[in-house]
């Protein structure tokens, strides 16, 4: 909840400025690889995962829900900042991104509340349809959870539907 109401009045401020906030909707499915430095070991988690992004310029932060084939959940923020961009036509760019990420796994039982903290670069390719835009996005970064550092890359199909323009 605290979430919302924070990101409810970074909309409101940036709308008093007369600046022009996207707000989006969108489905992603991330298959995620990660080699663990500690522990000298590589594993591999699909992932279903949904929310909103609010872009502004090159800015643009995400809170999302996920729920990986092993039935583990969790919530995520993850921001950053276009560092390059080529439109190739109108309906297709290429981007290359900087990200911060920061994610919440509750106790589900099993395992203890885990905290990631991951950054990095990710290379993106939209394509924008007429109400709606497709992206590739391969992500290359390093994460830090608890007593572990990891290398982490992902391979995210992303689709997303504007809800405020």
């Amino acid at each position: 909840m605290k979430k919302i109401i924070v990101f409810s009045i970074c909309l409101v401020c940036i709308e008093t400025y007369g600046q022009k906030p996207v707000l989006d909707a969108f489905v992603r499915l991330p298959q995620v690889v990660n080699y663990n430095l500690y522990d000298k070991e590589i594993g591999y988690t699909p992932v279903v995962s949904a929310g909103v992004t609010l872009r502004y310029r090159e800015f643009f932060a995400d809170i999302g829900s996920f729920v990986n084939k092993s039935d583990v959940f969790g919530h995520y923020t993850y921001f950053g900042s276009s560092l390059w961009t080529n439109h190739y036509t109108d309906n297709k760019l290429l981007l290359l991104n900087w990200f911060g990420e920061f994610t919440y796994i509750p106790d589900q039982g099993e395992s203890a509340t885990i905290t990631v903290k991951t950054t990095g670069i990710s290379p993106v390719m939209v394509w924008n349809a007429e109400k709606s835009a497709f992206a590739l996005a391969f992500t290359f970064g390093v994460a830090f959870s608890n007593s572990t550092t990891s290398l982490n890359s992902r391979v995210i199909l992303n689709y997303s539907l504007p809800l405020l323009k």
